[in-house]
């Protein structure tokens, strides 16, 4: 499946937009699990990341509250990969 969702301060729709999430899900089951693999772009076109891009990749268990995902790489602010204490989140 293939997105380009918005990207918002915070997690309600009606939040400030700040950007994109623009990628991919690969969809993978068995008889009792179901697992993403993802590769996602975060597109930043407001605010103090504006310009900058941080892409993530990595195995998604949708029926977690939290995942945590590998950053791989980044432009902008992030073309030195992400600072201490800042990290991607997917809620």
């Amino acid at each position: 499946m293939v997105i380009d969702d918005p990207l918002t301060e915070r997690p309600e729709l009606t939040s400030k937009l700040i950007g994109r999430a623009q990628g991919q899900y690969i969809y993978a089951s068995s008889k009792d699990t179901i697992r993403l693999a993802m590769a996602m772009t975060f597109v930043f076109v407001e605010g103090k990341y504006n310009g900058s891009t941080l892409m993530v990749m990595g195995r998604n268990n949708p029926f977690l509250r939290m995942r945590e995902m590998a950053v791989v790489g980044g432009s902008g602010q992030f073309r030195e990969g992400v600072h201490p204490g800042e990290y991607v989140q997917r809620r």
